[in-house]
């Protein structure tokens, strides 16, 4: 799948195609990119340590793909 994000924010978003670390992307605000992925886009908004972690969110870093 190829798809288009736009950051309208006011905070970085990294982003990471099929749980693989190497396909790691950062997006800024008011920038847009385009992912390639064959199934899994995951986004993470990035505002300087003030992130609100979830249940959800936890260890999904050993998710991840070398």
């Amino acid at each position: 799948m190829r798809v288009s994000i736009y950051n309208d924010g006011d905070n970085s978003i990294r982003v990471t195609a099929d749980r693989k670390a190497a396909n790691e992307t950062m997006i800024d605000p008011g920038e847009e990119v385009v992912v390639e992925a064959e199934g899994v886009v995951h986004l993470l908004e990035i505002d300087g340590g003030n992130i609100e972690k979830s249940v959800e969110d936890d260890n999904h870093d050993e998710d991840l793909e070398p």
